[in-house]
């Protein structure tokens, strides 16, 4: 998704464009470490205010065996991609953001 990331800080356009999605992906970030997630989250929250994060933690899938995607827990997760919240819209029959 083309999504304009600069932001007035340097350092904070630096950390985004560092972990910035191609443009055929959907997601705005993705391969962020857990320690720096809340902080990506502000960052891009200053951006856009208005619109709602969605988070898909990425890591190890629980023990047992495979259980689908995005199964991992946020306790075991290694790192996270964060994404525009979508919904289904009811009167054009598409997902929009």
């Amino acid at each position: 998704m083309k999504v304009n990331l600069t932001h007035q800080n340097q350092f904070a356009s630096a950390l985004l464009w560092v972990y910035q999605s191609p443009e055929s992906e959907t997601s705005i970030v993705k391969g962020v470490p857990m320690h720096l997630v809340p902080m990506v989250k502000s960052i891009i929250k200053d951006l856009y205010p208005t619109r709602t994060l969605s988070v898909r933690y990425r890591g190890p899938r629980p023990r047992g065996g495979y259980n689908g995607q995005s199964t991992c827990l946020k306790a075991d997760a290694t790192s996270a991609s964060i994404y525009f919240q979508q919904h289904w819209d009811r009167t054009t029959r598409n997902w929009s953001y």
